[in-house]
């Protein structure tokens, strides 16, 4: 993936990366709705295209709030953003693992080990609710 700074390569990476559930592409209009007409039909077609070189922030903002995506994209290369999205996706797949691992062997212990485990996370949830108060 080049490095690229073009709001144009920027919108068409947002436009092919973060799509509706069933991976389909948002389509420009449903973008318009969806903003509330804050971002336009033509104005997103432009941005696309790159024939709007210093787009308004909140034209760009717009965009970025309603595919659910930071507004800090705007000031990073997306060769970076790339990165930092696939390290999170690595981080909660590996979550996710943990996840079934302790799910898993909670399931093989007896009624009061489950509640001795329940307990022991409970008394570190307060632990670690405690420390980031102070």
């Amino acid at each position: 993936m080049p490095d690229i700074d073009d709001v144009g390569e920027q919108v068409r990476y947002l436009l092919d990366t973060y799509r509706k559930p069933n991976g389909d592409r948002y389509e420009y209009k449903e973008i318009e709705k969806g903003t509330n007409g804050k971002l336009k039909y033509m104005s997103l077609w432009k941005l696309a295209h790159s024939q709007i070189k210093e787009p308004k922030r909140e034209t760009l903002y717009a965009l970025s709030d309603f595919l659910g995506v930071d507004r800090g994209f705007w000031n990073t290369r997306i060769t970076e953003w790339h990165q930092r999205v696939e390290a999170e996706k690595n981080s909660v797949s590996k979550s996710l693992q943990n996840i079934q691992i302790v799910t898993a062997r909670y399931l093989e212990l007896s009624p009061e080990q489950q509640e001795i485990v329940l307990d022991v996370i409970e008394s570190l949830a307060k632990r670690s609710k405690n420390k980031q108060s102070h």
